[in-house]
């Protein structure tokens, strides 16, 4: 599970973890693997490039990329293997314009199998990246542009 813009019930990552299932991880700067499927998660932001993108987005931008290279580096430090490598975020890994970002730069680094990504929804699915770029498939999974039913991955 991963955090997006209209989650304001999400305090903080702890006291969300108290109150949920053991079999749901939040995650927001994490990774956990399940049944070999890596899945490394944060929140994003919107990408330089964006419409009205300011001061202020560049210093969460930077903040969430951070978030996303200390997940990677916690997946690095595991010690149990896995064969894939699915990076969740909440906003799309690019702007409007599908430019790269420095969360494709790091999707591309680690040669990730898969981006899920949500939040588009109408008429801004069409600004969504879709499809294989390098090693990755991106995945726009909002629950309108998926018709409300899970996204097959792999």
């Amino acid at each position: 599970m991963i955090k997006g813009n209209h989650d304001y019930w999400w305090e903080t990552k702890s006291k969300l973890s108290r109150t949920l299932p053991v079999s749901i991880e939040p995650l927001q700067s994490e990774c956990t693997i399940v049944n070999r499927v890596a899945i490394v998660g944060t929140r994003g932001w919107n990408c330089p490039g964006s419409d009205d993108f300011s001061e202020q987005d560049l210093k969460i931008y930077q903040r969430e990329v951070s978030r996303l290279r200390l997940a990677l580096d916690r997946l690095a430090g595991q010690k149990a293997g896995y064969d894939h490598l699915i990076v969740a975020l909440h906003y799309p890994p690019t702007n409007g314009q599908k430019e790269p970002s420095d969360f494709t730069s790091l999707i591309d680094d680690v040669k990730a199998d898969a981006c899920v990504y949500g939040h588009l929804h109408g008429e801004w699915t069409q600004t969504g990246l879709t499809g294989k770029r390098g090693s990755t498939v991106y995945h726009l999974v909002s629950a309108d542009f998926v018709d409300f039913a899970p996204a097959r991955i792999f």
